[in-house]
């Protein structure tokens, strides 16, 4: 079953990305335009390492890419609209 996983880190703070639960790392490509002749480099990937983490009597799938702080993360929880993991999951 695919749920939302916020992100937080690499460039992507406060993202939402769909996917597979449950998973212990997340892998996010990032697509990039260049001229062309430019020679294909691929799409950089970014690891994120998934922790569960609690607000509110729910449980939220963030997906973290650098250092921050619980505050930091609840707050990221309630500006982004990102749906807690479902009951039946946990």
């Amino acid at each position: 079953m695919k749920v939302e996983y916020l992100l937080i880190g690499r460039g992507l703070d406060g993202k939402i990305k769909m996917d597979d639960y449950p998973k212990q790392k997340l892998l996010v490509g990032e697509v990039t335009v260049q001229a062309a002749g430019c020679g294909n480099n691929g799409t950089p990937l970014k690891t994120f390492e998934v922790d569960h983490i609690q607000h509110n009597g729910h449980v939220y799938a963030v997906a973290i890419g650098r250092s921050a702080t619980g505050q930091e993360i609840i707050q990221f929880i309630e500006s982004s609209g990102v749906k807690p993991i479902p009951d039946e999951l946990l």
